[in-house]
């Protein structure tokens, strides 16, 4: 079988003037105690079909949490490795693979990954003071001059948060991070043999 490669997308995030990435909110916002993943992954899903030429995978939030196993106590982190085989996510271009290493993330990383222009999704505790539980945000931005982080809140929107107290939330959940690669490169055959089956 002949390899052939070549990119498929041209990246253009667009990038705010505060200097975070332009991810957009899923609306309504979350009422339930347990569709915080489902929802990142939806916002991660909206960042690309907003930011990218191309197309996302046409997922709702129940379907995908549908795929990642979602059940009324929450989703397991390791569960969002399932969209990786999902035929759906796999049609989508540019490619979006879902990066689950359950070992402790680093600032650096989180840093680098938005540089890059790749929101990650990241888990920390939500208290109201008496409960706490473990809750999935997506970040979109840093700014260390200002020691902030900019993040999309599932239930309350579009939030910025003094770094520590930010690191302080992760540090109790473990710091686990999910990345996001987008773009990816794809067979050039492939390409071709979905785009005749699709025409």
């Amino acid at each position: 079988m002949r390899h052939s490669f070549i990119t498929l997308c041209r990246i253009n995030p667009e990038i705010t003037a505060t200097g975070k990435l332009n991810v957009p909110l899923v609306l309504p916002l979350q009422t339930d105690g347990y569709s915080c993943v489902p929802r990142c992954v939806k916002m991660i899903f909206n960042y690309v079909e907003s930011n990218f030429e191309g197309r996302a995978p046409n997922l709702d939030v129940s379907d995908i949490a549908e795929i990642i196993e979602t059940k009324a106590d929450g989703t397991l982190p390791e569960n969002i490795r399932n969209l990786n085989d999902d035929k759906r996510v796999l049609k989508a271009i540019p490619s979006i693979e879902f990066d689950v290493d359950l070992k402790p993330h680093s600032l650096a990383e989180v840093e680098k990954e938005i540089d890059e222009k790749r929101p990650v999704i990241v888990w920390v505790e939500l208290s109201n003071g008496v409960h706490r539980c473990a809750h999935a945000v997506v970040v979109s931005g840093l700014d260390r001059d200002k020691h902030l982080i900019y993040y999309n809140d599932p239930i309350f929107g579009e939030k910025e948060e003094e770094i520590g107290s930010f690191m302080s939330r992760w540090e109790k959940l473990d710091r686990i991070l999910i990345k996001v690669k987008i773009g990816k490169r794809r067979m050039l055959d492939e390409f071709f043999e979905e785009e005749a089956k699709e025409s």
